[in-house]
This record gives structure tokens, sequence and C-alpha cells, in this order.
């Protein structure tokens, strides 16, 4: 069975009406760390990457930075912060 996504999940509080733009017209929205949403998007699945990795491979310290880097990401284009028990 495939994985549901929460299509609610992806709601910017920075950027409310991102959700309903096109992809080339939110890709070119300016976020708080500078970056495009674009690219903070590709940032975030490599990081995601990032920590399915670093667990694979029992690396807590990368695992920290990573998890670490998925939230900033997150704050930065206004979507809700994924919950880490590691980072408390």
């Amino acid at each position: 069975m495939p994985k549901i996504r929460d299509p609610l999940a992806w709601l910017s509080t920075k950027h409310p009406l991102a959700h309903t733009l096109p992809s080339f017209e939110r890709a070119e929205i300016e976020c708080d760390n500078g970056q495009k949403w674009g690219t903070n998007c590709s940032a975030l699945r490599k990081a995601w990457l990032g920590i399915k990795i670093a667990r694979r491979k029992g690396e807590e310290d990368e695992l920290i930075r990573y998890m670490t880097l998925v939230n900033e990401i997150q704050n930065s284009m206004g979507i809700k912060a994924t919950y880490f028990h590691e980072l408390q």
C-alpha cells in the first residue's frame, strides 16, 4: 500500500498561498534563509536522505546534524517543523 502524504503538511504560515501556486511560481518564492522555495525543497529532500543514511550507519552526530538542518529549512519555509525525539 502506498504512503499517503498529508496535504496540509506543506501549508506555509509565512507564504499562505504557496500551495495554490503552480510549481514553477512556487519554486521562486523567497524564504527567510535567503533561498528560493525550490532550492529549500531540494535541500529538505537531501537532508531527509541524510537522516535515513545516518540512521542506517548508526552515526549519531550526523543524525543530529541532519535533523537540525531539516527543522531549520522547515522553519525558513514556514512549514510545520518535524518533531525528532533525538533533539530533545
